[in-house]
């Protein structure tokens, strides 16, 4: 039902504004780089999971997956490390606005 694809190296650049975005198609919807933050693409790869295999990336990794069609689910476990001195932001809703809370208050933080 599709893999998931990365584009390497992506996870040192700087963090792209991003928003979540819902479509009327229940395959699609999600979080999408902006528009004006075009990067080239020649280079990404894809990641080919077997079932029982476990991927660990940083969260800042360009990835993208394209349409399911097959008839199943894609199922995915994100898991983070939170150390002690991380301030947790649960009350903040969507990934942008978790960005500008961190970049304004220079404070490390999850959700």
């Amino acid at each position: 039902n599709g893999c998931l694809w990365v584009l390497p190296g992506s996870h040192k650049w700087k963090t792209f504004p991003h928003e979540f975005r819902k479509s009327n198609d229940e395959e699609y919807g999600g979080v999408f780089i902006e528009a004006e933050a075009k990067f080239d693409q020649s280079n990404k790869v894809p990641v080919h999971l077997e079932p029982g295999d476990i991927l660990c990336m940083h969260s800042n990794l360009i990835h993208c997956s394209y349409r399911n069609l097959s008839m199943r689910k894609r199922r995915g476990l994100i898991s983070a490390y939170v150390t002690s001195g991380d301030i947790h932001l649960a009350h903040v809703r969507g990934h942008q606005e978790t960005s500008e809370v961190f970049m304004r208050d220079g404070i490390r933080c999850v959700l």
